[in-house]
């Protein structure tokens, strides 16, 4: 594994979701919105020039319907290389 930025991935649950906005106000380039004001996606990558809109967007969202997925570092095992990950939920 490189020692560069890491993106995240986050997931949002719409059942949780008031469609208030606040995530797309202040991260409008990770979160979009669809016609009725709730998060147009389930579960999306996001790179690492973004991740901190990812986290900020998270945080703001007062129902805490967002979970962002951190990368972990990788582990190394005879078998070969496995990825962790935690998740956040609201940051």
């Amino acid at each position: 594994m490189s020692g560069g930025l890491c993106g995240v991935r986050v997931r949002t649950h719409p059942a949780l979701c008031n469609g208030c906005g606040n995530c797309h106000r202040w991260a409008p380039c990770v979160y979009s919105l669809d016609d009725g004001g709730y998060t147009g996606f389930h579960l999306l990558d996001v790179p690492p020039e973004l991740a901190a809109d990812a986290r900020l967007g998270a945080q703001v969202c007062p129902e805490r319907a967002i979970t962002i997925i951190e990368a972990t570092s990788t582990i190394r095992t005879a078998a070969g290389e496995t990825a962790g990950a935690t998740e956040s939920p609201g940051v």
